[in-house]
């Protein structure tokens, strides 16, 4: 976990490792995903991975693929419920942004 999550954030991560114990979750920085990103994007964002054991973490956006298409969350293994807690609180959006010019980047 980041150390600089609020506390907000923390909260989230929590939640969400109650809705799915499965997944591993945790705070990822925004760093090139201010690409991707609204303005009123967090600098610490609430991310997964799809076990415990996955080295693949940072997915910050359960409706798009790592390709940056669009997807369901189901296709991650993510309720719609925790995908919109995740969104809501990420404003991060891979496949709304595939030329990385996401509002956030031009600050």
């Amino acid at each position: 976990m980041t150390a600089e999550a609020p506390t907000a954030t923390l909260n989230l991560v929590a939640k969400l490792k109650h809705m799915h114990p499965e997944l591993r979750w945790e705070t990822f920085p925004l760093c090139d995903y201010d690409q991707y990103a609204e303005l009123g994007a967090p600098d610490v964002l609430v991310s997964f991975s799809l076990s415990v054991e996955d080295d693949i973490a940072g997915i910050v956006d359960p409706y798009s693929t790592l390709l940056g298409d669009e997807c369901e969350p189901s296709a991650w293994g993510v309720s719609s419920e925790a995908a919109e807690l995740m969104r809501e609180h990420n404003q991060v959006f891979v496949a709304k942004y595939p030329n990385c010019d996401g509002p956030r980047s031009k600050q």
